[in-house]
Formats: structure tokens, sequence, C-alpha cells
């Protein structure tokens, strides 16, 4: 690691020692459409609470399966059989998950689904439960530019977020300035301080308010 690669490395961690110091909530659940979830974990020194760890989703499965998140998580994942690099798994109305941090499908679904259980649920009988999505927090952090795409998960009844490389008008949207979806992503490190283009929002009030119930 150089000088340069050291800097960055204690400054960030600066970063996440303070935001530790404000986190009121020690085991949100965050359910993202990419890895940026997990990187909020690691960085406030979390367990992983949700299964959206290591993986990805494209922008319309993502919010097809956020307006179909309990027929969605009561449907098991099956092996996608087409070449791919990694493994992915399909599930409810056709939706994927791509593991591309798993070396096998199998290792994939057993991470996948021992993290399911720690999301807080009802049981409904006969293997079903009831996902309690008030107490999720939604991160839309891969959006590819559709509007109609903004526009259905904004409507989501959820607390969310969706970030942006532009100004758009749309409640749960936050502009992130100098964010280029096409040449990075929102967890990268923006400028030489060690901030990150996702520090400009603030992440750790948006995790300790998921203690409340929204009604």
């Amino acid at each position: 690691m150089n000088i340069l690669q050291k800097t960055k490395s204690y400054l960030q961690e600066r970063i996440n020692l303070q935001n530790r110091k404000r986190l009121r909530h020690d085991s949100p659940i965050l359910v993202s459409s990419n890895c940026t979830g997990g990187f909020l974990y690691h960085w406030l020194g979390l367990r992983f609470m949700s299964p959206f760890i290591n993986l990805y989703l494209t922008p319309a499965d993502f919010v097809l399966m956020c307006e179909n998140f309990n027929d969605f998580f009561n449907s098991p994942l099956q092996k996608d059989e087409s070449e791919s690099d990694y493994p992915i798994g399909v599930g409810y109305l056709g939706i994927k998950v791509h593991f591309m941090h798993y070396a096998t499908f199998e290792e994939a679904i057993t991470s996948w689904e021992k993290r399911l259980k720690r999301m807080e649920r009802e049981s409904l009988g006969n293997g079903r439960y009831q996902y309690k999505t008030e107490k999720i927090g939604f991160i839309f952090s891969n959006w590819d530019g559709n509007e109609e795409l903004l526009e259905r998960f904004d409507k989501l009844p959820f607390k969310k977020v969706v970030f942006t490389d532009k100004h758009v008008d749309y409640s749960s949207a936050v502009y992130l300035r100098g964010y280029e979806r096409k040449k990075g992503n929102v967890y990268a490190t923006k400028n030489i301080f060690g901030k990150r283009y996702i520090d400009q929002f603030d992440y750790v009030e948006f995790i300790n308010s998921l203690t409340e119930i929204t009604t």
C-alpha cells in the first residue's frame, strides 16, 4: 500500500469512526440494489442483517422486487443455468439476483438464506412470512437513468433513498454532486480528503430513523 492509499484509508476510517459515534441503531436492515448496503454495514462496524450483500439487481429488477417484496421472499431462488462468470439466482416474476462475488450458487444461496433469517418477519404458516418492511431501509444506488423507475420507486410506502447524478423531482432522490453513474459507484472515493460520493448523504441519520415505525 503506497502513501496515498494509506492516507486515504486513514482519512476514511476517521469518517467511519465519527459516524459510528452518531449511530443509535445497531441492527438495521438495509435492502440495497448493489454493494452499497454492504459497504455501509462494514464502515459502521455492523453485522449483516440483510441478504443483500456482495450482489446486485438490475434497476428494473430491484424496483420490481420492492413492489412485490413479500411474494419475492416467499419464493425460493432457483439457479440460473445460463452461462455467466458468477452464479445468478432467479426468483419471483423472473427477478434475477447477481451473486458476482460468490464462487458457486451453493455458496451464494447459503449466505442468502442465513442472512434472510435475520430480517424481522412474522410467520403466516405453511413456510410463508410477512416481512416488516416498515423497519427496512431501501437503497437504490445503481439507477440507470430511467425516470419511470424513479417514479415507481418513489411511490413505494417504505423508508427509501435513490442516489442520482442529476437533480430530479422525487422526494426519495438524493443528488450526489460530482458523481457520474456511468463511471463508478456511489461508495467510490470523491476527493483527496477521503470523502466518498455517498458521504454527501447522511446515511447515519437514515439508519437511525429505521427504529421509528412508519404508519
